[in-house]
């Protein structure tokens, strides 16, 4: 598959979606900065699942200082071209990988609350269930009803 000028960063995922982690990982270490431009956030959230899924701590570290700026945008959104998302679900991802389970919280939080606003219920439903992950016992969620827990 020729994925040039993206290549540095969707290798390592088709590796990882192929189950070969390792190669992914080493193919990880090639990927560069992304240029800054409309698909800044983009690129580094596609990097932001590789590190998390190849388990490379620096580059998460790295990636969530990247990211934090962009955390009130959706992920790719002013190329006109996609989007991934809430930059907040990556960034809550990259927290709680990283185990800081509070700041993941409130990214989750941030990227429910943008998903609403985008009219992105499949967003709203990620940002909700990573949420339930990082803090099972909080019962409800920042901008929305009591969360209902399923019976067992």
């Amino acid at each position: 598959v020729a994925w040039w000028p993206y290549a540095s960063w969707a290798h390592p995922l088709a590796l990882l979606a192929q189950g070969r982690r390792e190669a992914a990982a080493t193919a990880a270490s090639t990927i560069p900065a992304s240029p800054p431009d409309l698909l800044f956030e983009a690129r580094t959230c596609l990097h932001a699942i590789t590190a998390i899924h190849t388990g490379d701590r620096p580059a998460m570290e790295l990636l969530h200082d990247r990211l934090l700026p962009a955390q009130d945008e959706l992920a790719g959104a002013g190329s006109g071209l996609l989007t991934l998302g809430p930059v907040a679900l990556y960034l809550g991802r990259l927290a709680a990988a990283l185990g800081r389970h509070h700041q993941a919280a409130a990214h989750f939080d941030r990227a429910q609350a943008l998903a609403v606003k985008a009219r992105a219920p499949h967003w709203a439903e990620a940002a909700r269930r990573a949420r339930r992950l990082v803090a099972p016992d909080a019962g409800h969620d920042a901008v929305g009803p009591p969360v209902r827990q399923r019976p067992v």
